[in-house]
């Protein structure tokens, strides 16, 4: 297999991390803002996701595994995207 089979292999979507969070993870917490995330869609749309993204992750540490490792890899880096180009909006606002 060469290395770009391997990893898109290793990847995961943000939508099968979350299901795969409301499946098997074991914090009730966790579980719950997973199950929450299509109201706060509606409600406050993508910076609405990436806060729940952020709370689940904070409720993710005790939850151990292949699957476990490789949905809270999917949410960190969505949620550190989505950081990312907020700062960068944010810093080219105060240039101008």
């Amino acid at each position: 297999m060469t290395r770009e089979k391997i990893g898109a292999l290793e990847t995961m979507n943000v939508d099968k991390a979350i299901r795969i969070v409301r499946e098997s993870c074991p914090d009730q917490y966790a579980t719950k803002y997973a199950e929450n995330i299509p109201e706060v869609i509606r409600e406050f749309g993508t910076k609405g996701l990436c806060y729940q993204i952020g709370y689940i992750l904070a409720n993710t540490s005790n939850w151990h595994g292949k699957d476990a490792k490789r949905a809270k890899k999917a949410l960190r880096d969505y949620f550190n995207k989505y950081i990312k180009q907020e700062r960068t909006i944010d810093n080219k606002r105060y240039k101008s």
